[in-house]
């Protein structure tokens, strides 16, 4: 996670980064300049950002550039761990119950922050398709997020019943499991 801040004509020494209920604030002035026969300059800055929650803010460094540049970085925890995990979400887990009633599981990892109305659900034929894009634009950052997961769900799905709902960043998909289901292609509600 990094931040670029404009700081040219402020001394670095000013320069203030603090870490306060997971947002990055960062305060900068020069204080009051006096210019003479009763004329002053006053300088002073306060920016605040969101914090990623998978960024490691213990592990915060912030620099100022020979160009003026206040640049402050913090790691991001491993994507490996993310990306491990990920290659076993899309792996279909079929539960059965006391009752011997069979019931599919897809628990689906989105990235930090996608807003449930950018994700697409569909199935056709036998795979399960999941797809999003969201971009954001402010006036201090842009960002775009894409994902498309695709999988192959059992025949006997019965995917009049699937079921998708979403809490935190997780997808969770279910459905029982039937003999003879619908071909074809359909849409699937996100239940939030």
């Amino acid at each position: 996670f990094r931040v670029t801040l404009d700081c040219i004509g402020f001394d670095p020494e000013t320069i203030k980064t603090e870490i306060k209920d997971k947002k990055l604030i960062v305060t900068g002035g020069n204080g009051r300049i006096d210019l003479g026969d009763g004329d002053f300059v006053h300088k002073e800055f306060r920016r605040t950002y969101e914090i990623p929650e998978n960024a490691e803010s213990d592990k915060l460094a912030s620099f100022v550039t020979s160009v003026g540049n206040l640049v402050v970085e913090m790691p991001l925890i491993s994507e490996q761990k993310k990306v491990a995990k990920a290659k076993h979400e899309m792996v279909p887990k079929i539960i059965k119950d006391n009752k011997g009633n069979k019931t599919i599981e897809l628990n689906i990892i989105m990235p930090n922050g996608i807003d449930p109305s950018n994700i697409k659900v569909t199935c056709k034929d036998n795979d399960l398709i999941v797809r999003g894009e969201q971009i954001k634009h402010s006036k201090d950052e842009y960002s775009k997020i894409h994902i498309y997961k695709r999988c192959r769900l059992p025949e006997d799905t019965d995917y009049d019943h699937l079921k998708c709902t979403m809490e935190k960043d997780q997808l969770f998909v279910s459905a029982p499991i039937e003999h003879g289901h619908l071909s074809g292609k359909r849409s699937i509600p996100i239940e939030l």
